[in-house]
């Protein structure tokens, strides 16, 4: 995720995403994964040359990247995504400037703790977690390996790494990652309702899953067959002292509130399904071997001075 810290940082980035070429190619990327020039300039109906200062320009903003692969007959460049979302904060206030963020990246299989039912497993990108079926998956080492998991009903629950320098206090946490319902099939029971925990306390209400269609995930292995856990839907979740965030549509207005969160705080990530719900169709979360969005679970973590008054201050900044 490319977060942007004020309207003149973005400006290079807003004009390059200005061309109705330039848009193409990036939603070209974002659906099918890496790309040569040549499928490129295929999809749009042009010619290499016609389509090369468009990627030129989006290399040079960062939004994506090219490299050489060997072809057995010489090389070609490929193209693939840096960025896949784009956080931008509008105001630059005094404030903000106060305000530090580190990115965490947890893998899928790196879960500290879990209560799990069947159908149920974690499959890494050679095969089933110590070629294990179901919950006796999940306690295996080869877990640590995990590309994707699902269960039917239960939770798992993550740790994120606190890298706190003394005397701060954490103000908003994102969380994004690729998740769906477990079951395939595009209808209403299908779905499902997973519950975000942090340390213990709900986050929200239940965010409202849909199942993906049978399509086979851009990045999933070609021996993985299963339709129903072929890919999921990026979610972006904010945690921060105004409240909870899903997708940009506010979930609760309990978020960090008087959690108090510093650099001697535990910090677990917990996903939920229960059983008894209305849409009860489990929980899958992805990473960045399966499904359509090359990563894992990303954490940035926003953090300043523990003073009051600048928590106080970066409240209105975060609800604003």
């Amino acid at each position: 995720m490319l977060e942007i810290h004020n309207l003149e940082e973005g400006l290079g980035l807003f004009k390059t995403l200005g061309s109705e070429v330039r848009l193409k190619i990036v939603w070209l990327l974002a659906r099918n994964g890496e790309m040569n020039l040549n499928e490129i300039a295929g999809a749009l109906g042009l010619t290499n040359g016609a389509i090369t200062s468009h990627i030129r320009k989006l290399e040079e903003c960062g939004m994506i990247r090219i490299h050489a692969a060997s072809t057995g007959r010489g090389s070609q460049k490929r193209c693939d995504l840096v960025h896949d979302r784009i956080l931008l904060n509008m105001l630059n206030t005094p404030e903000e400037k106060q305000t530090k963020v580190y990115e965490t990246v947890i893998r899928v299989g790196q879960y500290t703790d879990y209560a799990v039912n069947p159908p149920c497993g974690v499959v890494t990108a050679k095969g089933p977690a110590g070629g294990l079926e179901g919950v006796r998956s999940f306690a295996h080492p080869d877990r640590f390996e995990g590309e994707l998991l699902w269960f039917h009903d239960g939770y798992v629950e993550y740790r994120i790494p606190n890298l706190l320098p003394p005397d701060n206090q954490i103000v908003q946490l994102t969380i994004s990652a690729e998740l769906s319902s477990a079951e395939e099939g595009p209808s209403e029971e299908h779905s499902s309702e997973i519950t975000f925990y942090l340390n213990g306390r709900q986050m929200g209400t239940p965010e409202y899953f849909q199942p993906q269609d049978a399509t086979s995930g851009i990045f999933s292995p070609a021996w993985w067959k299963n339709k129903a856990l072929s890919h999921g839907n990026p979610k972006l979740i904010v945690f921060n002292r105004s409240g909870v965030f899903m997708e940009g549509r506010k979930a609760s207005s309990s978020g960090l509130g008087d959690m108090n969160l510093d650099e001697t705080s535990d910090l677990r990530l917990r996903l939920e399904t229960r059983p008894g719900k209305l849409h009860h169709g489990g929980c899958a979360i992805f990473g960045s071997g399966f499904g359509n969005y090359h990563q894992d679970i990303v954490v940035r973590v926003h953090y300043m001075p523990s003073d009051q008054t600048a928590v106080r201050e970066a409240e209105s900044k975060y609800s604003s």
